[in-house]
């Protein structure tokens, strides 16, 4: 008579990323900075991708900061006089200027 479930066992080799889309956000923000690291070397540069809303994340990591900067993808004319909704929440709720 079977009372259960044998457990599994098994090894990794090399690292294993619990989320493939969190891996490839971080790889597209690398390659995205790239450039720019080359370019203002001397410019330290923090790379952190989190999940949840935008705004609480960046509240969060800009609470020692001396300047925040924030804008839009201002996509349109319309669109380019007008802050989106993570900036205006940044511009009321950030605890540095911005």
């Amino acid at each position: 008579m079977a009372t259960g479930v044998p457990p599994r066992v098994g090894t990794f080799h090399g690292p294993v990323t619990a989320d493939p889309v969190a891996a490839a956000e971080e790889a597209v923000l690398s390659e995205s900075l790239a450039g720019w690291r080359n370019q203002y070397p001397d410019v330290a540069v923090t790379e952190v991708t989190e999940c949840g809303a935008p705004a609480e994340a960046l509240l969060r990591w800009c609470r020692d900061a001396q300047l925040l900067i924030v804008g839009s993808h201002g996509r349109s004319p319309l669109g380019r006089t007008l802050l989106g909704s993570t900036s205006q929440d940044m511009l009321h709720r950030a605890p540095c200027p911005s």
